[in-house]
């Protein structure tokens, strides 16, 4: 029997019988009852009171109503919504089963044909709302349900409701709203316009879950988690799960780049990519039709993979007469794959075995620069000089990227010097470890490159592009936080654009990573200070 709720059970007495609690979390509680008249079993999800001030009973009634316009076998419809003893209500089917989360607790990790069939589903009703203007906005195992042998979508129109609402005071009362662990980048961002593939991002890092364990970012607050879905890649699913296939590793890794263009076109692209071909370490082959009939796909596709990654070896020269065909198709897996790399992991290679005193020392200080700025993992001198063989005359741009990837770098700098007049200049360029694009390159005498303030400056011309960063270089190096800097010109981004809101939330989280950051204490005050200029007078 349920824990009775006074007045809020009684104000609904004519239409529903409460029968049981089901659960509750940081946002409320459901119940299942009974629709007296209609003599069905629902579900009542009831808000925390403090939701009901910040959403507001009239904004709520709007969003719940769009997401009763859908009518999807993998949606949980919603029949109505609204609010009773200060409290804010929508009534859902009742399908029985659990949670994706209350599984997650119990496995952990899930079978691979399971967390496919549950991606399937999901997939489906996503592609469903999506076709029809509504986006979740809130996709993780929580709002999963697995009942009757499917996976279904619960909780539509309630994230959207809650997009506007002031997470940071609820939070200071006490009151958990959210969770970053499936924030997309453009969600961590704070950018208003959310579309499809915010959700697309979030199923990957549910799949990710699903098959690793844990989500594929974790951190010891919220702000630390959102902002490693802004900086970083993803860990490598393989070395997690050494099980995982290639094709279903590179498909969540697509589905989880930073730029929401650069994902899949849709999650029904996403979902087929992540049932197609299966490719496994040492072998181009497809699993077993009998044992595997998801992954099934015929032999001109087998051949297809097979054509396709021998055009790999052959553009990138992996290829050898003198290795086995297995050894050729393990450096292919790992050129597929090394889109998983670390990309605030940077490597300094140097640029040959056989350096001499003062290029070792252009490399050393290099390294020293990159060190000063906190939250970039830069691996010792030592592991670097490990991997370089000591005969190497000069390395290639080749070698120094594999150099980087073995490290799990995702970007790599080379130091080259030469003579200046009577001095050396310094070229140093940075380049992706992914796909060996030259990224960004800066010029300096190496003398300058002795000074701390230059070696910075350097560094930040590498780390930062674009007209905004380079007018406001002096303001960055104020802070050796590159979370707090990243932060804040997201700010200053979101300020040019008159967004206010998102301004205020940019610095506000750069404080958060340093304190001690004047220009972001005064741009936040500026900000508010517009805001209160702004608000009408009461």
């Amino acid at each position: 029997m349920i824990a009775r709720h006074g007045a809020f059970e009684y104000g609904l007495a004519d239409k529903y019988r409460f029968e049981e609690e089901l659960g509750r979390g940081a946002m409320g509680i459901v119940y299942r009852a009974q629709d007296v008249r209609l003599g069905r079993p629902v579900a009542i999800k009831m808000l925390h009171p403090m939701l009901t001030n910040e959403l507001g009973v009239a904004r709520f009634q709007s969003e719940i109503r769009i997401a009763a316009g859908l009518h999807h076998p993998n949606i949980i419809a919603v029949h109505e919504s609204g609010e009773v003893d200060g409290r804010l209500f929508y009534v859902m089917d009742y399908l029985g089963g659990e949670t994706l989360r209350a599984r997650l607790q119990r496995e952990k990790q899930l079978p691979v044909d399971d967390a496919l069939r549950i991606v399937e589903d999901v997939a489906a009703g996503l592609q469903y709302a999506h076709d029809h203007g509504v986006v979740h906005r809130d996709v993780k195992p929580e709002n999963i349900l697995l009942a009757d042998g499917r996976a279904c979508i619960v909780d539509f129109g309630l994230a959207r409701a809650l997009s506007d609402v002031d997470t940071q005071r609820l939070t200071a009362s006490g009151l958990s709203v959210g969770t970053p662990h499936y924030l997309s980048p453009e969600q961590a961002s704070a950018e208003k316009e959310v579309g499809p593939k915010a959700d697309q991002y979030a199923l990957a890092c549910v799949l990710y879950e699903m098959l690793v364990g844990e989500p594929p970012f974790t951190g010891p607050t919220a702000s630390a988690i959102a902002m490693r879905h802004i900086t970083e890649n993803p860990p490598a699913m393989r070395l997690r799960r050494k099980t995982t296939s290639v094709s279903i590793e590179a498909a969540v890794m697509r589905a989880m780049e930073k730029v929401p263009a650069d994902r899949w076109g849709s999650v029904r692209e996403f979902n087929a990519a992540c049932n197609g071909p299966v490719v496994t370490p040492g072998s181009v082959a497809l699993i077993d039709p009998v044992k595997h009939p998801r992954s099934s796909r015929s032999k001109s596709v087998l051949a297809g993979v097979t054509l396709t990654v021998a055009i790999v070896l052959a553009v990138l020269g992996l290829a050898r007469s003198d290795n086995s065909a297995g050894y050729a198709v393990d450096d292919a897996i790992r050129w597929l794959t090394n889109r998983t790399l670390d990309s605030m992991k940077v490597v300094v290679v140097p640029s040959s075995a056989q350096r001499s005193s003062s290029a070792a020392l252009i490399d050393g200080e290099v390294h020293q620069a990159l060190s000063r700025w906190q939250g970039i993992s830069v691996p010792a001198e030592e592991e670097v000089t490990d991997l370089v063989a000591p005969n190497t005359s000069r390395i290639s741009l080749a070698r120094a990227r594999a150099i980087a990837r073995s490290l799990g770098a995702g970007r790599f700098i080379m130091a080259e010097s030469a003579p200046l007049n009577e001095a050396l200049k310094v070229r140093l360029r940075l380049f992706s470890t992914r796909d060996l694009t030259h990224i960004r390159e800066t010029t300096l005498s190496q003398s300058a490159l002795g000074s701390a303030d230059s070696a910075s400056h350097a560094l930040y011309v590498l780390l930062f592009d674009g007209d905004l960063a380079s007018r406001h270089e002096a303001e960055v190096l104020e802070t050796r936080s590159i979370a707090a800097a990243a932060h804040y010109l997201l700010g200053l981004r979101a300020e040019r654009m008159f967004n206010r809101p998102s301004a205020d939330s940019s610095f506000t989280a750069a404080l958060r990573y340093d304190a001690n950051f004047p220009s972001a204490l005064l741009a936040l005050s500026q900000v508010r200070s517009w805001a209160r200029d702004d608000a009408p007078d009461a």
